[in-house]
């Protein structure tokens, strides 16, 4: 039982208050208008809720945040001001049906927990069709009114003041010179003849793309019509230009996917808002619109009533978006990155570079980013496949396949490669593969993204022609990297590199192999991390390169992963005079449920034997378990069937993590129905574990290893003999010709293969001189 049941009964209702209400049902005065907002705000939209509901609503206790900001339950000390008021929200409640504005429902059963439905104020009408939106807004307006205003006539003037604030606040499209343009009001003033512009940003859709002005003073007039219409008329002449960087066509989006990245669409919105903050200071003149001197009371319920307005940011783009022209902007959402540089970039200078810009679009939709650096030869109307395969050193039927393709058959929009480096690095995976397996669909172009990024984190930008050939197939390379190929290379390097001690530091070679292109230590340590996993790579894929050599250690790794782990456990341990990692378990002892039993596994070396015995990579998972993230449990179904399960921790809760049985299958049901058994067990037994003590637990063992660890690392204190056992764990999935190398042997091999291995490229290096580079070093290797 919640906290909130528990306490909902511990004082009466106490003594009967007297409450007044105004005309619309509301009581009045402080704190009972505050409760009854809060009820019916937590009313509003449900078809009824308990009375013990509405009164936390109108009391709201509040807890306070811990250091990590998450929210904490409410103390005593607030559970005892909740309690001491409860009769006075139970007096507004009382009230609010005495107006009409709740019913209590059922009142016949005495036995039944008092239930309330809200009821709308009789002038509102169910907003189902736009007549009836229309007139709930005006009565709201003329509610404001009677709030605000003294008398009928001072209500009424600020009822239509209210109306013409509101109508002011937004995007207007009006005409500009030879095209159309959105005015975004953003200041206004308030006098006697009512509200007016006096600041707005005006952004233009003209021919020669999208122009952002200044429209101040006399550039600006506002008037409302006869039926209280707004009226906006520009002066072109007298408009200036748009000098602040908050909005501007380089941060101005076109494309809805590009909006989290991109503030131009928010920082508009907070613009237009500046006409319902500047009304603060503007108290003077607004009393003499309506008539009379406003009291403090009523001028800030009327800023109170303005500031309700909702944002805008959902609508910038669109009404932007309907006032530009039609062809150019379907050119720009090719783009699903795109911003209104590049729709200016499209509109050009004069009509034939705006209609060949247009082409080169149509004809390459995937490109559209990346044309704005070939606008010398779009413009000139030269042929652009071979400009494109020289520019990105591709072939030309990979040029010829990116024809007509859109970014939508590629991937998600913020996925995507579009320009830099990702983009380059797929087409040089393109090209290097056989042309009948190029990618077609979207599953298979999102393969080949995946392949280029895995291809490229783990080697780096350039491959030797053995790997070069061995990964020419692209389905064959898809379903080696989907099955943690790239895990495996991380695994073997790690180990090398802390056996043979090769650190970027004192490697007498850095300069030769490249490492000049990285400022800090961090960049030049990868460099050499992607170099020393193109050399073993290199070497198991053999001359001339086999995928399938690739494949058969990726296989043998991932079967022997616990075995090594294990071993390596043994070997970190002894070199670095560490125990044994122990945790604590979930619950006390075994559970027997459902027939089957789950045993806790709570030390690194079970946990590593368990992965070995059902041939899965749960012993990795040692450090969630170490640090109380995670608790591993091995399930026993009633047949003998066993699988391994993982919890999570989620602060004071478990969820389901992964459950598999054999090689990571998928568990017989009757394991997963002990393991749902368990879950229905802790949500029904609150107190079966105990989530306090077990992270205060966890705490201390971080913070007690955290105090023995060593200050050296495992490569600086490890014996050779250490060395020698760590590089034979891998002599089981590393091809014949690299069993039985010495630590001295490896680090010979990496030498001369890093001594061969092309310089990384310069930052100034050209697509021409990269691709004769990469020749040269090819024919010489």
């Amino acid at each position: 039982m919640s906290d909130t049941e528990d306490r909902k009964d511990d004082v009466t209702a106490g003594p009967e208050i007297a409450i007044e209400t105004d005309a619309g049902g509301i009581p009045t005065g402080k704190p009972f208008r505050s409760y009854a907002l809060g009820m019916i705000g937590r009313a509003r939209n449900l078809q009824f809720i308990t009375q013990d509901a509405l009164v936390l609503a109108a009391l709201r206790p509040r807890g306070k945040r811990d250091s990590q900001g998450r929210l904490m339950d409410p103390s005593e000390k607030e559970w005892q001001r909740v309690n001491a008021n409860r009769g006075a929200a139970r007096a507004v409640l009382d009230a609010l049906v005495r107006s009409g504005r709740m019913v209590l429902l059922d009142q016949e059963n005495p036995d039944r927990v008092p239930t309330y439905r809200y009821v709308p104020p009789p002038e509102r009408l169910k907003p189902d069709t736009p007549e009836a939106r229309q007139e709930n807004y005006l009565a709201s307006s003329r509610s404001i009114g009677r709030r605000v205003g003294r008398t009928e006539q001072s209500q009424a003037k600020v009822t239509d003041l209210y109306l013409k604030i509101r109508k002011i606040y937004g995007l207007h499209r009006v005409g500009f010179r030879e095209g159309r343009a959105v005015v975004v009001p953003c200041a206004i003033a308030v006098g006697a003849g009512g509200p007016s512009i006096t600041e707005a940003l005006v952004i233009a859709a003209l021919p020669n793309g999208l122009k952002l002005y200044e429209a101040k003073g006399e550039a600006i007039v506002t008037r409302f019509g006869e039926a209280n219409e707004l009226v906006i008329e520009l002066d072109p002449a007298k408009c200036a230009k748009w000098r602040r960087l908050l909005v501007s066509a380089e941060n101005l989006t076109v494309s809805p996917f590009a909006a989290d990245n991109q503030m131009g669409t928010h920082n508009i919105a907070k613009l237009a808002k500046g006409v319902l903050d500047g009304l603060k200071g503007q108290r003077e003149g607004v009393s003499n619109y309506v008539g009379e001197e406003l009291d403090k009371a009523a001028w800030l319920s009327f800023l109170a009533s303005t500031r309700r307005a909702s944002a805008l940011n959902k609508y910038v783009r669109t009404t932007v978006f309907s006032i530009l022209d039609r062809e150019v902007r379907a050119a720009c959402l090719r783009d699903p990155r795109a911003t209104y540089e590049l729709y200016n970039w499209f509109c050009g200078s004069s009509e034939l570079k705006r209609t060949r810009r247009l082409q080169a679009s149509a004809a390459y939709p995937y490109l559209t980013s990346i044309l704005r650096e070939l606008e010398d030869v779009i413009d000139r109307g030269e042929p652009l496949a071979p400009i494109l395969a020289q520019r990105f050193s591709a072939s030309s039927a990979v040029i010829k396949h990116l024809r007509h393709l859109k970014w939508q058959s590629v991937g998600s929009p913020h996925a995507v490669p579009i320009g830099g480096h990702e983009f380059t690095d797929l087409l040089d995976l393109l090209s290097r593969i056989v042309p009948e397996d190029l990618p077609i669909g979207r599953k298979a172009w999102t393969g080949a993204v995946n392949v280029s990024n895995t291809l490229v984190s783990t080697f780096g930008g350039d491959l030797p022609p053995n790997l070069a050939n061995a990964t020419r197939r692209l389905g064959s390379t898809s379903k080696l990297v989907g099955s943690g190929f790239g895990d495996a290379m991380n695994d073997i390097v790690g180990v090398l590199m802390k056996a043979t001690s090769l650190k970027w530091q004192n490697y007498a070679i850095h300069e030769e192999i490249g490492f000049h292109d990285f400022e800090d230590a961090r960049g030049k340590s990868r460099n050499l991390h992607q170099a020393i996993a193109t050399a073993v790579a290199s070497a198991i894929a053999g001359e001339p390169g086999s995928i399938k050599r690739l494949a058969s250690f990726n296989n043998d790794w991932h079967r022997g992963v616990a075995r090594r782990l294990a071993s390596f456990n043994a070997i970190k341990r002894r070199a670095l005079g560490e125990e044994t990692r122990v945790w604590q378990p979930l619950t006390k002892g075994p559970i027997k449920l459902a027939g089957g039993q789950m045993r806790w596994i709570c030390d690194e070396d079970t946990l590593a034997f368990e992965g070995r015995e059902m041939r899965h990579c749960v012993g990795t998972y040692s450090p969630q378990c170490f640090s109380g993230a995670s608790h591993i449990a091995s399930v026993v179904g009633p047949s003998g069937i066993r699988s391994t399960v993982e919890f999570r921790i989620r602060e004071k809760s478990i969820v389901l993590g992964q459950h598999y049985t054999y090689r990571d299958r998928q568990p017989p049901e009757e394991n997963v129905a002990v393991v749902r058994a368990f879950m229905d067990m802790v949500r029904s037994r609150k107190s079966l574990i105990d989530f306090k003590a077990l992270a205060k637990a966890a705490e201390r063992r971080v913070k007690a290893h955290e105090k023995r660890k060593p200050k050296g690392s495992m490569s600086t204190v490890m014996t050779p003999e250490d060395a020698e056992s760590l590089i034979r764990l891998y002599d089981d999935c590393l091809p014949k010709s690299l069993h039985g190398m010495t630590v001295e042997d490896w680090k010979t091999r990496l030498a001369e293969f890093m001594r061969r291995r092309p310089k990384q490229e310069r930052a100034d290096e050209s697509p021409l001189d990269r691709m004769r580079r990469m020749t040269e070093c090819q024919q010489a290797a």
